[in-house]
């Protein structure tokens, strides 16, 4: 448990944030326990960063990272309004538990209400029951799909 009394502040990454993005990938990597992986090149992590299509969030305690999550904005072809898709949310593991997660949770809604995009879903897959209580305590409406990967 996390004993650190600083505030937490959230930010949005912007274009010239490349090095808390890298940060953030690899604090994913690092909450995921992945292993390691073909790094993206700087080139794309920087265009990923000037696309409005894509959104990142980042938690700070002080100077350090502790958290962040990413999306997708995905525009609708039947109306003129998207969604945000979450790719990933993580908290760093001596983090969790304070409120952080759904703190990001909370930002990724608001902005995408801020940019015509009311609604935010996420996978999960079925086995994953921590990831799954989360986004019910956070207010997601689960529903049954099936997904395909090709």
């Amino acid at each position: 448990m996390n004993t650190n009394t600083q505030p937490i502040h959230i930010c949005k990454l912007q274009k010239e944030d490349l090095l808390k993005l890298k940060a953030l990938i690899c604090l994913f990597q690092d909450v995921f326990e992945m292993e390691e992986k073909e790094r993206s090149p700087v080139e794309r992590l920087q265009s990923l960063l000037n696309s409005s299509d894509f959104v990142a969030f980042a938690a700070f305690s002080g100077e350090e990272l502790v958290g962040g999550a990413t999306a997708y904005v995905l525009p609708k072809y039947y109306s003129e309004s998207s969604e945000l898709f979450l790719y990933d949310l993580a908290v760093k593991k001596s983090f969790q538990r304070q409120g952080i997660g759904k703190e990001l949770m909370e930002h990724m809604i608001t902005y995408g209400k801020k940019i015509g995009a009311p609604e935010l879903f996420v996978a999960a897959h079925s086995e994953d029951k921590h990831a799954l209580k989360f986004y019910s305590d956070a207010g997601g409406k689960a529903e049954e799909v099936f997904h395909f990967t090709f």
